[in-house]
């Protein structure tokens, strides 16, 4: 199925977007190019819709990142999501939030992020955002790596 830049709401104040194969397709895993445009590796990070804290409104998703290295050589590396919020917002009762996970480095050019969906949900593996940062960078957050990004907080 096509991808769709899906509007989903938590409250009436907060409209929040999201890469996802949507509400039709949940259950459909999808892919898209990510393109490093320095000429030398970076960094990438996926953020991801999650819930929680008892159980997840989102299916736990097989990622992998495909692409060719300097020495022309094909690599897969496959990471499995946790779609579960932290326990640290159990007080909060019911939540939904973002996790950020780091996929490793990639060369210049373009890499290849498909999911999967590894369990049936009703609602899709929902992506917010992709990152292609310097070396070297942690996660921190549920932005990613805020050092390298400005973030204007609600």
């Amino acid at each position: 199925p096509s991808l769709v830049m899906e509007q989903f709401t938590f409250s009436s104040s907060r409209k929040l977007f999201a890469l996802s194969t949507g509400l039709d397709h949940p259950h459909a895993g999808s892919w898209i190019h990510v393109t490093n445009p320095y000429n030398q590796d970076r960094q990438l990070f996926i953020s991801y819709m999650a819930s929680g804290p008892d159980y997840s409104i989102y299916p736990q998703t097989e990622i992998t990142l495909q692409f060719t290295n300097q020495k022309g050589e094909r690599i897969e590396r496959k990471f499995t999501t946790n779609p579960l919020s932290s326990t640290a917002y159990s007080h909060l009762g019911r939540v939904n939030t973002v996790k950020t996970k780091d996929l490793g480095v990639i060369p210049p050019g373009t890499s290849v992020v498909s999911w999967v969906p590894l369990e049936r949900k009703n609602r899709p593996f929902r992506i917010t955002a992709m990152k292609v940062v310097k070396e070297g960078v942690s996660s921190v957050g549920v932005l990613g790596p805020a050092v390298d990004l400005r973030v204007d907080h609600y």
